[in-house]
């Protein structure tokens, strides 16, 4: 194992033959970057990796301020090693120890990735979380009930690769659809529909994607809810549409702001806004049913008093394009007062990331 360090974050290059999980053959180049606040922004870090080699995918960054403030997302990448991987560079590794604690430890491989030279190319489907990761499954009070309420065009299928990863370690994930071409459904409806879904269940976990941000707070005033989780998601205020929150929240001056910085095109496309960090593969659920969303539900209010009194968890991709890491942090602690939390991956992120999301909701 390698590291590269230096201004722009540390990149740890991994040799783990075929088998990181998510991921195609060959050595990974997985990188960890950091700011220290979140006034600062970590754009610069992200491009100067991704030219370095590092796919967006494999970016994991903190915002933690002192040498020995948590690093979560490090602890993360200390995780992701596998044993057998031999650290060159010793003074890069001592710069890193304070961050795990000591010499990180190396988790044994799984059975199906051997030495490099031998390691057949294997699939991660029907392997348990810790299995994928190569970390502990982490524990939890009991069974709760994921219920995933997609973006715009209501297609369920988007949480396609969640769903087995929450099931698999003993909790319930319900992927609802929703009829985002129907002209006479707004968020009363879309809220009857999930709240539906979840009828008669106990410990609901609201997790809402992008426009699902509008559907969620109606869903928690008609049923009990144990929290909210949204994922680079819209998030609303009382009496709100989904139409009027985007110049609300500036978000198309900070898409361009953030499209000038990156070197990507200012004018919206799918490709470069959502796909650019997915794979043919990844992709092909959004590219199969690519539904429009009706007008109507723009101009529907969501109508709530408040928010419950549950925690609100707010998980943003670093790589971000369509809702910039900078401009949802600002949103959610403007909004929920919550500081959010930094995944790795784009706008769509359970396609994009479904381990890291996973892990990070079984947490919760």
């Amino acid at each position: 194992m390698e590291f590269m360090v230096g201004p722009v974050g540390i990149a740890p290059k991994f040799n783990v033959g075929k088998r990181r999980p998510g991921a195609g053959s060959g050595a990974v180049l997985i990188s960890y970057a950091r700011v220290s606040t979140t006034d600062q922004n970590p754009d610069h870090q992200v491009d100067a990796l991704l030219r370095a080699g590092v796919a967006e995918r494999d970016i994991y960054l903190d915002i933690a301020s002192g040498a020995k403030g948590s690093r979560p997302k490090f602890d993360l990448v200390m995780h992701l090693l596998r044993g057998g991987d031999t650290p060159k560079g010793a003074k890069q590794l001592r710069r890193l120890r304070w961050a795990a604690g000591g010499q990180p430890s190396l988790p044994r491989r799984s059975r199906a990735a051997t030495d490099e030279s031998s390691a057949p190319a294997t699939s991660t489907e029907g392997l348990s979380l810790g299995e994928r990761t190569g970390m502990d499954e982490p524990t939890q009070r009991g069974p709760r009930t994921f219920a995933l309420i997609p973006g715009a065009g209501g297609v369920a299928a988007y949480w396609d690769r969640l769903v087995p990863l929450l099931r698999a370690a003993g909790h319930e994930a319900v992927a609802v659809e929703l009829p985002g071409e129907d002209p006479k459904a707004g968020l009363p409806e879309y809220a009857g529909l999930v709240g539906a879904a979840v009828e008669g269940r106990g410990d609901v976990v609201l997790v809402a994607q992008s426009l699902g941000g509008f559907t969620a707070p109606l869903v928690a005033a008609s049923v009990p809810v144990s929290a909210i989780v949204f994922v680079n998601a819209m998030i609303p205020v009382p009496g709100e549409t989904p139409g009027a929150w985007w110049d609300a929240t500036g978000q198309a001056p900070a898409a361009h702001a953030a499209a000038e910085r990156g070197g990507y095109g200012t004018e919206f496309d799918l490709e470069t806004y959502f796909l650019h960090d997915l794979s043919a593969e990844d992709a092909a659920p959004i590219l199969a049913d690519r539904r429009p969303e009706d007008d109507v539900v723009f101009q529907s209010v969501c109508a709530f008093d408040d928010w419950p009194a549950v925690p609100l968890k707010v998980v943003v991709g670093a790589g971000d394009r369509f809702f910039p890491v900078d401009f949802q942090q600002r949103v959610a602690r403007d909004r929920l007062g919550v500081e959010a939390d930094v995944l790795p991956g784009g706008h769509l992120l359970a396609l994009s990331q479904p381990d890291a999301l996973a892990r990070y909701l079984i947490g919760i």
